[in-house]
């Protein structure tokens, strides 16, 4: 600068070379000097900011440089290091002397992490003070957040509202130096108290420089406070949130639970001309604020890739929101995707809706689901929201003599749609009821209920079914004569009105226009079972007599008997079924044999059988006498003969003895019996 002075002088009087010397030997006095002025960094550490917001976080590292006033404004210096791939220039302050830059990094700074600052100087053209580098590192990173507890994520009192906070459970390392509030939305550059004592933990938003004079009503807030060690290092907590006149809170979640961050959400008037109020986005948990409306009915809707719900889970948006100026309602949550609904509406056969009805979701099976149930409103009309994707049923609830529904189609729910019933559910008064038991006394469930014409025509009526309590409704039958069928499947044995076991022998209900009660049943299994079978042990005669034998059913009877050599059961069509228990039974044979007694049901269902052994002595046996009808034959005797001569295996009815061979004394006791006739 000085050489710059001296070159316009014009060294001719003596007056001028006086001054020339004077300001040469100024020069020589200083130019030592800048020559020898270095930039400092306190404790030769870049300080570190470690913030937070939400379950997120991050870190910046900042360099702080100041130079001697002879240089001020003459220096270029960039900062590199560990975490910075490209050089990044430092900016000075106004008055010259001090220069910062801030690097956010991608991972925490670990404690004497390099970093550099090289500082090139442009103060003098010919002996410029020369270029030098300084060594910085990481002294510390601060995990010492401040709790915001107001207005944090709440609404504000005044334009102008006070921020508080609570100190750091876990202090740095020499305690707190210091606090400073800062807040975003006011201008390009956040809003920043001055630094605020170690004991300081509140501050409230003053104007200051080109920042408004108030917080604005309706606008969402950011702010933040920062805890700082006496080196400068700070620790940010990011989740504070503030809004004036703030009107809905909520949250918004995907079906699992999981918070959606950045979802918008809208406020629209209502009517055909629906205009947008505001919106705004929902924070990384998920929550959302939403604020400056007047007194009157809004329409919300939130929306994210795509996937759109509205006002209180509804896929449409035939629900309003109604807001009062001045009041917050929180709690004002969406699930954003994953599901579908289920609408309809409940009417009376003439149409009418029916109102204050419970509607219950059941499974495709027809079975009881964790959804809670819905009542109708308007028009009979009700919603399931937030439906997993699947298949479901609907059931009414009766009340006011109207009868229980089971709408009887399956409903498929898929994500993002409203699954509309094909049809109304529609509720008829009820005719008659009744309740359906067992033999022991216990409830029926599951039990179907059709209706034939008195002349034993099946009706159109779709059928009723049994509750868990056994109990049924049959409704919006015409007045008239039916014949009553009670099936439960092969649990029982089906049974018609009045305790009968057939159709043509069913009882006929007269149906009217008030309900018929006591329409019941007692269901057994319709299988009779044996209950006594006694044979004599040993019989002398082919025909055994002295047989017992008993059976019952509880339901409708035992129809039959049969006694049988075989252990296969008989069918309900074979001949040989007594409408009387037989007392008797005619052998073949001699030898050991064995009996099974069985029973019919009035149903043609047959109980498992009982096995007695009985022992046919040989003398009930006509010597020859192969067929046991007490004549011998000329044909019997060649056969006695035969088995004489091995011509035929030997049989009992020859072979008295049973030793396995026929002798000829027992062929003469055949031909003996045969002459004797």
């Amino acid at each position: 600068m000085l050489f710059n002075i001296f070159k316009r002088f014009n060294v001719v009087s003596a007056a001028g070379t006086a001054l020339a010397g004077a300001l040469i030997a100024l020069v020589l006095l200083l130019a030592p000097q800048a020559a020898l002025a270095t930039a400092t960094v306190t404790n030769n550490n870049v300080t570190t900011s470690h913030w937070k917001q939400g379950n997120q976080e991050g870190y910046s590292v900042t360099a702080t440089v100041t130079v001697p006033l002879a240089q001020a404004g003459w220096a270029v210096m960039n900062l590199s290091g560990a975490q910075i791939s490209t050089p990044v220039a430092l900016t000075p302050d106004t008055a010259g002397t001090t220069y910062t830059v801030t690097v956010p990094v991608s991972a925490r700074p670990a404690v004497g992490e390099a970093y550099s600052v090289d500082v090139t100087y442009f103060d003098n053209p010919d002996t410029p003070t020369p270029p030098e580098t300084l060594n910085l590192t990481v002294g510390t990173v601060l995990d010492s957040f401040a709790t915001l507890t107001s207005p944090n994520w709440g609404v504000g009192a005044t334009t102008n509202p006070t921020f508080t906070w609570q100190a750091p459970a876990a202090p740095p390392a020499g305690g707190v130096a210091g606090y400073q509030l800062s807040i975003s939305g006011l201008d390009e550059t956040p809003w920043a108290s001055a630094q605020l004592g170690a004991t300081t933990l509140s501050a409230q938003y003053t104007q200051s420089g080109t920042f408004p004079a108030a917080l604005t009503v309706g606008v969402t807030y950011p702010w933040s406070v920062y805890t700082l060690d006496a080196a400068g290092n700070s620790a940010e907590n990011r989740d504070g949130l503030v809004m004036i006149g703030a009107n809905i809170s909520g949250t918004v979640t995907d079906f699992s639970g999981a918070p959606v961050p950045d979802a918008t959400v809208y406020v629209y008037t209502v009517g055909t001309n629906s205009q947008l109020i505001t919106s705004t986005t929902t924070r990384a948990d998920g929550s959302y604020l939403v604020g400056g409306l007047n007194t009157t009915n809004y329409w919300i809707k939130y929306s994210k890739n795509g996937k759109t719900v509205y006002y209180n889970n509804r896929l449409d948006a035939s629900d309003t929101f109604g807001n009062t100026y001045g009041v917050l309602k929180t709690g004002v949550n969406a699930v954003l995707g994953g599901w579908g609904a289920i609408s309809g509406n409940v009417v009376t056969s003439t149409g009418a809706g029916l109102v204050g009805y419970t509607v219950q979701l059941l499974t495709s099976g027809g079975q009881a689901t964790s959804y809670p149930a819905v009542t109708t409103t308007t028009a009979g009309a009700f919603t399931f929201p937030l439906l997993a994707p699947g298949t479901y049923k609907v059931r009414v609830i009766g009340a006011n003599g109207y009868a229980t529904l089971d709408y009887p189609y399956s409903l498929t729910v898929t994500d993002g749609s409203i699954t509309q019933l094909p049809g109304n559910a529609v509720l008829y008064k009820v005719n008659f009821t009744g309740t359906v038991t067992n033999t022991q006394g216990a409830p029926v469930p599951g039990v179907w209920v059709y209706l034939y014409t008195s002349g034993g025509a099946l009706t159109d009526f779709p059928g009723a079914v049994t509750g868990a309590d056994g109990t049924y409704s049959v409704a919006g039958i015409a007045v008239g004569s039916y014949k009553v069928l009670f099936d439960a499947g092969s649990s029982y044995a089906k049974q018609y009105y009045n305790h009968k076991a057939t159709l043509a022998t069913a009882d006929t209900l007269t149906v009217g226009s008030t309900v018929v009660t006591g329409v019941n049943a007692v269901l057994g299994t319709g299988i009779p079972t044996v209950t006594t079978f006694t044979v004599p042990a040993t019989s002398s005669s082919l025909t055994v007599s002295g047989i017992t034998l008993t059976a019952s059913e509880p339901t409708y009877g035992v129809a039959g008997y049969m006694i049988t050599e075989s252990a296969s059961a008989p069918s309900a069509s074979d001949a040989g079924w007594k409408t009387t228990a037989p007392t008797s039974y005619t052998f073949t044979g001699v030898g050991e044999k064995t009996l099974y007694a069985w029973a019919k049901g009035a149903t043609g269902l047959i109980s498992d059988s009982v096995a007695r052994s009985v022992t046919i002595d040989a003398s009930a046996v006509t010597p020859g006498d192969s067929d046991g009808n007490g004549v011998i034959t000329i044909s019997e005797v060649k056969l006695a003969l035969d088995m004489y001569l091995g011509v035929q295996p030997s049989a009992y009815f020859v072979d008295t003895d049973k030793n396995g061979s026929v002798s000829l004394q027992e062929v003469q006791k055949v031909i003996n019996s045969f002459l004797a006739q």
